[in-house]
């Protein structure tokens, strides 16, 4: 049977979108790009509250508090009653010259190629149903930006697990646009900037 969730895009350290879950009560999955250190450590503190680690995020404070999710996997292992539903973090920061590693940037920022492998490898045999990630695969981020799209690794290891199995939807962030589109048998939404979207998991 089918769990009403609220997704959240990117916030960037702003709490509003959150908290305005919690106070409805809502079950929550944040796409990444939640902040740094303060952020990871004000968001503990809501119910109901689970993240998909992006590039902005201290990944160091996440994987200490209760919301982080983890690299990869099947989100029914870590949220009751969402099964078949994979969920991935990490992108790569355009801007990394610009921040200060341990401050506002972090090495971990995308897995490394062993765990992308792993994950294509876990993706490949539970052939979920629905897809979260912070990032999306390389050739639907062509779509939404044309030559501007840099590449990554875990974009270029998402578009494999998408030519391995195409999930009936694929939601995620970074890209800071809302947008969705029919690519073979899936629906991919990117979700803006503090947006929220309910969807039925």
């Amino acid at each position: 049977m089918p769990v009403p969730v609220r997704l959240l895009g990117d916030t960037h350290g702003n709490m509003t979108p959150i908290r305005l879950g919690a106070r409805l009560g809502l079950r929550m999955i944040h796409l990444g790009d939640l902040g740094f250190r303060s952020s990871w450590l004000k968001a503990n503190r809501i119910p109901n509250l689970r993240v998909v680690a992006g590039n902005h995020d201290d990944i160091i404070t996440a994987r200490e508090t209760s919301i982080y999710l983890g690299d990869f996997g099947d989100l029914g292992e870590h949220v009751q009653g969402l099964d078949n539903v994979f969920f991935l973090r990490g992108a790569s920061s355009i801007d990394r010259d610009l921040r200060v590693e341990g401050r506002d940037w972090w090495t971990e920022e995308e897995l490394f190629d062993q765990e992308l492998e792993a994950a294509i490898d876990l993706y490949s045999r539970l052939r979920p149903r629905v897809m979260l990630s912070h990032e999306c695969p390389s050739v639907i981020g062509h779509m939404l930006l044309g030559a501007d799209l840099i590449p990554s690794r875990t974009a270029t290891a998402l578009w494999q697990m998408f030519q391995r199995h195409e999930p009936e939807r694929w939601f995620f962030g970074h890209h800071h646009l809302s947008w969705e589109r029919r690519v073979g048998n899936t629906i991919f939404r990117c979700l803006a900037i503090d947006e929220a979207l309910d969807v039925d998991l």
